[in-house]
């Protein structure tokens, strides 16, 4: 669950660059050994984002902000720079490998088409780790997706079929979709509504499914040129986009009723979309972040240093807050502006912490004792303070650090 709070203004002092915060659209173009970027609000064709292929099929950028694309024809995965697009090295080598993901635990999952399995590859090196799924009768594998459940969820092309793996222990679950009349399926994703859905490859529809159940729903889209339908995922704006492979375009329905909108991306080469992603440039990309609980046991600040879009310098962001489960997210709207006015924005979730240990007067860091660790931090925060609640410790709620706090800490030391 999601708490919202309001709106934390961040100053920057330079021009925006020109694409902070605008969103991209990239899709693996099998037939031109290529991945093609198109602008993620209008479908304009950008560029030739990324070379260096042979039978691209899925896109995903990792956590390093870097680029990583299957390559059927290549047997591997490849990186690339996210920034530039140009090739940096072989991540990792698999046979006939298809849709790939990276997994709550960091690691790269990859569909081994051809060898029934779905790999998982160190996130940071590349090596290989394990094969992580299997069996249940999982033949031809083409999409897989982590579920809301945590677990994974794979198409089994040749027997139609979406199995469930656990998503801790890769140990086979169930058969968690099939009938309605899927033939085929390829890419898989669960939608706003928490229902999944699924590219019928064979009859050129999109399928839904009961998200917790697996009970088919209905046929969600259709039409519009659709035509071998692979890759499939809902965008930024909540609309389902199809890639629909034998018509050289990215198609896209209405996110609740299916309706055909239109012909989102085509052009600038595109021959044999099969697998894409959407990619926001963020205002902020957050470095490191810190969250120190209050005295009273509930408040507690955060602190996050982030990486500005509109700069390419380091901001500093802080806010205050109470209240909410602990465990849950907390989110705020960071609104960036340059010295002409606004730049972008973009949301921050933090998880809120528990904050009980902290119900100690003084007890800056929340360990339970008030000791040398806060008698530092009381005076690396010494002096005046535009807002106490921002300040922990302004014990006496002067909007100062001063003698007065150092002694009311005093008087609690221990």
């Amino acid at each position: 669950m999601k708490n919202l709070i309001c709106a934390v203004t961040v100053l920057a002092v330079s021009t925006a660059q020109a694409r902070a915060g605008t969103t991209e659209l990239f899709v693996c173009n099998f037939y031109g050994d290529s991945v093609l970027r198109y602008d993620g609000d209008t479908g304009a064709f950008i560029d030739v984002f990324a070379t260096n292929l042979n039978g691209p099929i899925s896109p995903v950028f990792g956590t390093d902000g870097n680029l990583y694309v299957s390559g059927q024809q290549s047997d591997d995965v490849r990186r690339f720079d996210g920034t530039t697009g140009a090739f940096i090295d072989v991540f990792c080598q698999i046979t006939d490998p298809f849709d790939l993901e990276f997994g709550p635990d960091g690691n790269l999952y990859v569909a081994a088409n051809n060898d029934d399995e779905i790999r998982r590859f160190d996130g940071q090196t590349g090596a290989f780790i394990d094969v992580f799924a299997n069996g249940g009768g999982l033949d031809r594998p083409v999409g897989i997706e982590f579920g809301p459940d945590g677990n994974l969820y794979v198409s089994s092309s040749d027997t139609s079929q979406v199995l469930r793996y656990d998503g801790q222990t890769g140990a086979f679950i169930d058969v968690f979709a099939s009938g309605g009349g899927l033939d085929r399926p390829g890419g898989v994703e669960f939608g706003p509504d928490g229902n999944l859905f699924v590219a019928d490859i064979n009859n050129d529809e999109i399928r839904r499914f009961d998200g917790q159940t697996g009970a088919f729903i209905d046929v969600f889209a259709n039409g519009g040129g659709l035509d071998r339908p692979v890759g499939l995922g809902f965008g930024p704006d909540d609309h389902l986009y199809v890639a629909s492979l034998d018509t050289d375009a990215v198609l896209r329905y209405d996110g609740q009723t299916g309706a055909f909108i239109d012909s989102f991306a085509s052009g600038g080469g595109l021959n044999g979309p099969i697998h894409f992603t959407f990619r926001t440039a963020s205002c902020l990309t957050v470095l490191s972040q810190e969250v120190i609980c209050h005295a009273d046991g509930t408040a507690f600040t955060v602190n996050i240093e982030g990486l500005n879009a509109c700069t390419g310098g380091t901001t500093q962001v802080t806010f205050t807050a109470s209240g909410g489960a602990v465990g849950e997210e907390l989110c705020f709207t960071a609104v960036v502006n340059d010295d002409g006015g606004f730049c972008c924005s973009t949301e921050i979730c933090v998880t809120i912490p528990d904050c009980s240990k902290a119900a100690l007067p003084c007890d800056l860091d929340g360990d339970g004792v008030v000791g040398m660790a806060d008698f530092l931090a009381l005076l690396g925060a010494w002096g005046s303070c535009s807002d106490s609640g921002n300040c922990p410790a302004d014990f006496d709620g002067d909007c100062s650090v001063g003698i007065l706090d150092l002694l009311i800490l005093l008087g609690n030391w221990g």
